[in-house]
């Protein structure tokens, strides 16, 4: 019996509308419990893609990003949604995806969902912070960031307001999400996810970039095996002044003690990362399988934009994943729009990735990580033990029933 359930869709929130709901019992199933799965926006920017239907020559990021505005209602129904409902003259794409833990409670492959929820940060750098309850060991959890927005309505270089980073406070039981852009209206949903299991770790790197279109390194605890190992990737930046190409990163795990980051554009603008590196040390039954993929795609002749990836060929859908989607353009270009170099995949069967990104140029650099979730080998559940109260006398019980010694 698998351990996990990943359910994927494409949603598509229509012109001259601010939102779009997946119901479960038709778009998706409803997870067995809030605590056992969690949605999120597959992209590399973790937000909605436009336009849907041909070119979106405003290149506003009030309606070309979305978030998830009511993720605790995941067990009912969910609501992609723009973050300025007045610009919404485009349609936008959504791809999406749940993931859920279906295994034996306690075992050494579970993840416990200890909230979910949306934040919202006026104009201005801010940090906001949430207490959340029932965490267990503070290095174990990881922040997703699912979905993220602001509500700019111009044309200008204000793509990077939306951009966060996330933090768990361990002090304070809280969750943080961090911006350093100060201009519109962020909102941003995320997930707390415990990995309680023992063949899980967790590290969070966070990595101030020197230089452009250069690759820099941090060091990693040894994560055991590349193939076993994925990441949540997430970008911030203090400027907004500059190329399109700015709000843009590529990083991957290159080996089991470094992680890559790399930016584009002609100066750091005071850009940053924050890389989850999530680990799985199973070998037996059936191990975690993560594919690396990296391309480039060049400029075509129309927007929107879409095309495959060949990758190797999954065991089973229903049990395979996305993680670790980064991408950056070539843009030279003050517009920012032109340089908005998202991308949205989705697994279309067991060796097609379907690709897709709004604006049909300029040439996009991407990488993903193509996750199938490991299944505990039959018997190899971590056992669960009950302390007894009366425990002298349980166990003299048991001695002279034969049973224990």
């Amino acid at each position: 019996m698998a351990d996990f359930k990943i359910q994927r869709g494409v949603a598509t929130i229509l012109v001259n509308t601010a939102s779009i709901t997946i119901t479960a019992g038709t778009e998706y199933t409803a997870p067995s419990a809030l605590t056992a799965g969690f949605i999120r926006i597959v992209s590399s920017t973790q937000s909605g893609a436009t336009p849907a239907v041909g070119a979106d020559a405003s290149g506003r990021p009030g309606r070309s990003s979305c978030y998830i505005s009511n993720p605790g209602n995941l067990l009912t129904s969910i609501i992609f949604t723009r973050a300025d409902a007045t610009a919404t003259a485009t349609a936008m794409r959504v791809s999406w995806e749940i993931w859920e833990y279906i295994g034996t409670a306690g075992a050494a492959n579970e993840f416990i969902v200890r909230a979910q929820n949306t934040e919202t940060m006026a104009d201005g750098v801010q940090t906001v912070a949430r207490v959340i309850s029932g965490v267990v060991t503070a290095a174990d959890l990881v922040v997703f960031i699912t979905g993220q927005a602001h509500n700019g309505v111009s044309s200008g270089n204000t793509w990077s307001s939306y951009l966060a980073t996330s933090n768990y406070l361990s002090g304070s039981t809280s969750i943080e999400l961090d911006r350093d852009h100060s201009a519109n209206a962020f909102i941003g949903s995320w997930a707390a996810v415990e990995f309680t299991g023992s063949n899980w770790t967790v590290q969070r790197i966070a990595h101030t970039f020197v230089a452009v279109s250069t690759n820099e390194t941090e060091t990693l605890t040894d994560v055991g095996a590349v193939t076993r190992t994925m990441t949540h990737p997430q970008l911030a930046l203090s400027t907004n002044t500059g190329t399109g190409s700015l709000n843009s990163m590529v990083s991957w795990v290159n080996s089991t003690t470094q992680a890559t980051f790399f930016i584009p554009g002609a100066t750091v603008n005071g850009r940053r990362a924050v890389l989850w590196v999530i680990s799985n040390s199973q070998t037996d039954g059936t191990p975690m399988a993560v594919q690396q993929v990296s391309a480039s795609r060049a400029a075509q002749s129309a927007s929107p934009d879409s095309w495959n990836d060949t990758i190797t060929a999954v065991a089973d859908t229903t049990t395979t994943s996305f993680a670790g989607v980064t991408s950056y353009s070539d843009s030279t270009t003050t517009s920012a729009h032109r340089g908005f170099a998202d991308i949205n995949p989705s697994l279309t069967n067991t060796t097609t990735v379907g690709n897709w990104r709004g604006r049909h140029e300029p040439t996009t650099t991407y990488r993903y990580e193509v996750v199938e979730w490991p299944t505990v080998a039959a018997g190899g559940a971590a056992p669960r033990i009950s302390y007894l109260a009366n425990a002298p006398s349980a166990v003299s019980s048991l001695v002279n029933a034969g049973l224990a010694a």
